[in-house]
């Protein structure tokens, strides 16, 4: 999902650093003309162009899209950053004790539009042997067993 900006907003912290259309394009890694859209507001910016920009200015995503700080949502987060939800999954994939987690993409998309996520539960495994047999009910309730 693309970013819209606030009017006007990008113009100004491109002039405040002194860059024209051009130098800016080449920083982000796009078009001119994409530049221009963009501070007209005729078109959105792509995700993975969004984190760039916020690089090249050195700027927070509120001065560019009028958030409020602390009001983000999860794909306001990863906007930010400039990653897709491929990106996000695969990094999270790569982190210690995550391999059980099965996360991918269309989870991250799942989570971000506030749908619940089925896979592995998201607490302790469960254990196995003969004595799991033996857990109480009430203990195995309490824990997500």
């Amino acid at each position: 999902m693309a970013q819209s900006l606030r009017s006007q907003a990008l113009e100004c912290q491109r002039l405040f650093r002194d860059m024209s259309v051009e130098e800016l394009a080449e920083a982000v890694g796009v078009t001119p003309r994409a530049v221009r859209h963009w501070e007209a507001g005729t078109r959105a910016v792509g995700d993975r162009a969004f984190g760039r920009l916020l690089e090249v200015l050195q700027c927070g995503a509120q001065v560019l899209t009028g958030r409020d700080p602390g009001t983000e949502s999860l794909a306001d987060l990863r906007r930010d950053a400039g990653m897709s939800t491929e990106e996000v999954a695969s990094a999270l994939r790569n982190k210690r004790g995550a391999h059980d987690l099965r996360i991918s993409a269309e989870k991250i998309r799942d989570l971000e539009r506030g749908r619940r996520v089925r896979g592995w539960a998201w607490g302790p495994k469960r254990p196995s042997g003969r004595w799991s047999a033996c857990l109480p009910t009430s203990i195995g309730f309490l824990t997500g067993w």
